[in-house]
C-alpha cells in the first residue's frame, strides 16, 4: 500500500480500487441513501486503515466490525475498532474537509466492551481515493473534557484538543509496554438488565426499517445492553437487515427540500409562518435567531392555549432550523408571551424530550422574563422530540419529527 504524508503530523493512506469496489458493492445492500453513504465511508476507512496497520505495526491486528461485515453495524452506530494486541483504537470517519470537531457515538465510550484507549479521527475522500488520519484524543479525554450531547447520544471534543502528530501515537504504540497505554475502561454498571424475553421483544420492535435511527429510540441503558449482548446484538443485525433488504426495491431519496418541509409538516395543525404569529415584533424575533441561508433554514410558529383551568392563557412557540454542512438538523425552540402580554407568566415549565421521554432540557420563568429558548440541538433527520409547556398542573404537549 502506498502512502504520504502530506502534512508530516499526520497519515495519509490510498484507497485502492478493489477496496473502493468492495466498500460500493457492500454498501447498495442496503436502502437509504443515508445509510448507504454511512456504510460505504466506514467500509473505506477501516479496510484502508486496518491494512496498514497489518503491515506496519502488527500483523495480527483485527477490527470490529471486521470490514466484510454486515451493513447494518454500520447503519445503526458509525465507527470501527481494531484491537492491536490488547490495546484498542477507534476509527470515526467522515466525509467533511477541514473538520472542526471528532464526534464519537456514545456506545463507543460508555459500553465496556466497546471502549477503547484511543479514538481517531479519519476524513475519507472517495473521489480523491485517499484517508486521512488527522487526529486523536484518548479514552480519559473525552469522559473527562468531552462535551455529551443528549440529543444525538455522542461524545466530542473541538479539533484544537485533540492531538494532532499521528506518528506520535504510532511510536508509542510501537515502543510503549500496553499495560501503560491502557485507559480504566468503563464497567457496564449504567446498562439496564434486559431478560431474554424484553430483549427479544426490543430486537423485533427496531428491526423496523420505519424507525429511521434505532439507537436514539429506546434509553441508552437497554440499547446498550443489547449491543452488550453478542447474541441479541447479531440477531438484530440480522433482522433489520432483512426487513431492509424488503423495502430496497421501493426506496428512494430523500432532498434537501423534503428535509426543511418535513419538520413541521408532521406535526399537527396550527403551525405557521413566523410573519403571521408575530406579526408585530418578528424583526425582533428574527434578530434573536439569525438562521442561514433561506435553502437551508426556516421558521415556523404555533399559537398554544392552556384552557380555562389558566384563564385561557395563550403563548407563541417558535421553532427555527438550519442544515448543517454534516447534513444534521440544528433545531432552536423559543417561547413567548402573547402580543398582548409583555411577560410570560411566572413558573412556566418548558421541556425539551427526547423520543422515549427522557428530559434533555428544562427552563422555568421568572417574575420578568419576556421570551426564553430551549438551547440549540444538533440532530439527524429523522429524529423525533417533544416540547412540552407546563402551567398550574395543565400540561401542553408538541411531537416533532425532523
Amino acid at each position: 500500500m502506498s502512502f504520504t504524508f502530506a502534512d508530516p503530523r499526520q497519515l495519509w493512506l490510498d484507497i485502492s480500487p478493489s477496496t473502493k469496489a468492495s466498500a460500493w458493492q457492500h454498501s447498495q445492500e442496503l436502502s437509504t441513501s443515508g445509510a448507504r453513504e454511512q456504510v460505504y465511508l466506514n467500509q473505506l476507512c477501516i479496510s484502508t486503515c486496518l491494512a496498514w496497520i497489518q503491515s506496519e505495526l502488527n500483523p495480527a491486528a483485527e477490527a470490529f466490525p471486521a470490514p466484510d461485515a454486515n451493513p447494518i453495524s454500520w447503519e445503526m452506530v458509525t465507527g470501527s475498532a481494531v484491537n492491536i494486541d490488547d490495546l484498542k483504537l477507534v476509527l470515526i470517519p467522515t466525509d467533511e474537509i477541514g473538520q472542526d470537531e471528532l464526534r464519537i457515538p456514545q456506545e463507543w465510550i460508555d459500553i465496556g466492551s466497546w471502549a477503547a484507549d484511543y479514538y481517531l479521527a479519519a476524513t475519507v475522500n472517495p473521489a480523491e481515493n485517499w484517508v486521512e488520519v488527522w487526529g486523536y484524543a484518548s479514552y480519559a479525554q473525552l469522559k473527562q473534557s468531552g462535551e455529551f450531547d443528549r440529543c444525538d447520544r455522542t461524545y466530542s471534543l473541538d479539533a484544537e484538543d485533540l492531538t494532532l502528530d499521528i506518528n506520535a501515537l504510532w511510536a508509542t504504540i510501537d515502543h510503549c509496554p500496553v499495560a501503560d497505554l491502557k485507559a480504566d475502561m468503563p464497567t457496564d454498571l449504567v446498562l439496564a438488565e434486559v431478560s431474554t424475553a424484553q430483549g427479544d421483544n426490543l430486537v423485533t420492535r427496531l428491526a423496523d426499517p420505519g424507525i429511521a435511527f434505532p439507537r436514539l429510540a429506546i434509553p441508552f441503558a437497554q440499547w446498550g445492553a443489547i449491543l452488550a449482548n453478542q447474541v441479541q446484538r447479531q440477531e438484530l443485525y440480522a433482522k433489520r437487515f432483512n426487513a431492509l433488504q424488503g423495502n430496497l426495491a421501493s426506496s428512494s431519496n430523500t432532498s434537501l427540500t423534503e428535509y426543511l418541509q418535513g419538520i413541521c409538516n408532521t406535526v399537527a395543525a396550527g403551525w405557521q409562518g413566523i410573519e403571521a404569529v408575530f406579526s408585530l415584533d418578528s424583526q425582533q424575533l428574527a434578530l434573536r435567531s439569525d438562521r442561514g441561508r433561506e435553502d437551508t433554514a426556516g421558521k415556523q410558529a404555533k399559537v398554544l392555549r392552556f384552557g380555562p383551568e389558566v384563564d385561557n392563557l395563550t403563548v407563541r412557540l417558535a421553532l427555527m432550523w438550519e442544515v448543517l454542512s454534516d447534513e444534521r438538523i440544528e433545531i432552536q425552540a423559543q417561547l413567548y408571551p402573547s402580543e398582548e402580554q409583555l411577560y410570560l407568566p411566572q413558573n412556566l415549565d418548558f421541556r425539551l424530550l427526547s423520543a422515549t421521554g427522557e428530559v434533555i432540557q428544562i427552563l422555568t420563568t421568572e417574575s420578568a422574563n419576556n421570551y426564553i429558548q430551549i438551547q440549540r440541538i444538533r440532530c439527524p433527520v429523522g429524529y423525533q422530540f417533544s416540547l412540552e409547556l407546563e402551567l398550574e398542573g395543565t400540561t401542553l404537549v408538541e411531537h416533532l419529527t425532523v
